[in-house]
């Protein structure tokens, strides 16, 4: 008996298996000639489906001098790297990934295509999935599998994170007027780009599998064509520029969306003549955090937009969240949901920030803080 067999039994068309695709693909993520920690939890949510569906798991890693990244996808459950090493791929440039990636995944569709959901990766995913003729599911938290359509199911929160959505790539029936299936079939591969199911990953969401030094691999060496490739972005030469700086003008070394240790203010914190804000930004400099807020400290001017946390702010998922003075509303609390640990300080011993805090301090924030700095 084999799958079709299964199949009549149930008295429904099973596809065989490896059906659907050339497997399951990761596009890595690179930040100064290093993986990025969402790019290994992306492989680690690829591996779980791969062995469910009985498919393989590849990535590909495009940059400069990047090779010896190769081993590190392949400890953490990679069975196959595509590699493209030049150097007008780094820094990353949309149009010049986009011309690799999609030289070679339409070749060979893959069946499931994962992303890191950063604002590259969201960028990249769309313009991929719109080369494969398929749709993009942009933001997901989880992702689930129905096993006998080899369709994957993805969760993102909606309503400020009380609620989650279930998003699928349907299949297009062939013949539909203007859909996504006459594009493809003008390709001359219908049947594969239709397979096709592009992802992005919000980071902190899924969890990297531990490293096997004993795994092995296969590293398939990329094509890289770029002489008609137009660049839209040119780089004309080094500027005065010292970085990005918060509201009061001060050098913020990390964006907020790669921060892996956050210190939040809020209303609530009771601020004294500005001491209050003070002793958190001495704490986030003590614990090589970015000072934060939510949408009450933006209004008090506290924090600059860019630094938001709420549902409509940056997707974080840090180590470390330290929430001052902030009650939590789930306008804020859909922003931090994803935090690994979150330390909540509050006068309220009621305030909703408690029901997610790992751990909680009942006290004015002002005094907690200057405990925390040895001030008290």
């Amino acid at each position: 008996m084999d799958i079709s067999d299964l199949g009549a039994l149930l008295g429904e068309s099973l596809p065989p298996a490896g059906a659907g695709g050339q497997g399951i693909w990761v596009v890595a993520e690179i930040h100064e000639n290093a993986l990025s920690a969402a790019t290994l939890e992306a492989l680690g949510a690829a591996r779980g489906l791969a062995d469910r569906l009985g498919a393989t798991v590849g990535v590909a890693l495009l940059g400069a001098d990047v090779a010896g990244l190769a081993g590190t996808l392949i400890a953490h459950g990679a069975d196959r790297v595509a590699l493209a090493e030049d150097a007008r791929l780094s820094p990353f440039d949309l149009e010049t990934h986009l011309a690799v990636l999609s030289a070679r995944f339409t070749q060979a569709p893959p069946e499931v295509l994962l992303l890191v959901a950063s604002p590259d990766g969201d960028d990249l995913a769309a313009r991929l999935a719109s080369r494969l003729g398929t749709g993009c599911v942009s933001g997901c938290t989880g992702l689930d599998l129905d096993e006998a359509t080899r369709t994957v199911i993805a969760r993102r929160p909606a309503y400020g994170g009380l609620y989650e959505e279930e998003w699928l790539i349907p299949q297009v029936q062939p013949g539909a007027p203007g859909s996504a299936y006459e594009w493809a079939e003008a390709q001359g591969a219908a049947e594969e780009a239709l397979r096709s199911q592009v992802f992005t990953l919000r980071p902190g969401a899924f969890t990297a599998l531990p490293a096997d030094p004993g795994r092995s691999g296969e590293i398939e060496a990329l094509a890289v064509s770029l002489e008609d490739v137009r660049r839209r972005v040119r780089d004309l030469g080094p500027a005065e520029y010292a970085g990005p700086v918060d509201h009061h003008g001060e050098r913020a070394e990390i964006p907020l969306h790669r921060a892996q240790r956050v210190v939040a203010v809020g209303r609530d914190l009771r601020d004294q003549g500005g001491e209050g804000l003070a002793l958190a930004r001495q704490l986030a400099e003590a614990l090589g955090a970015v000072l934060a807020g939510d949408h009450t400290a933006y209004e008090l001017g506290w924090v600059a937009d860019r630094y938001v946390v709420g549902i409509t702010g940056p997707a974080i998922a840090p180590e470390l969240y330290i929430a001052c003075g902030i009650r939590g509303d789930a306008h804020h609390l859909a922003g931090m949901s994803d935090s690994r640990f979150v330390v909540a300080i509050h006068p309220d011993p009621q305030a909703p920030i408690f029901k997610t805090a790992d751990l909680g301090v009942v006290g004015e924030p002002v005094a907690v803080l200057r405990a925390l700095l040895g001030q008290a």
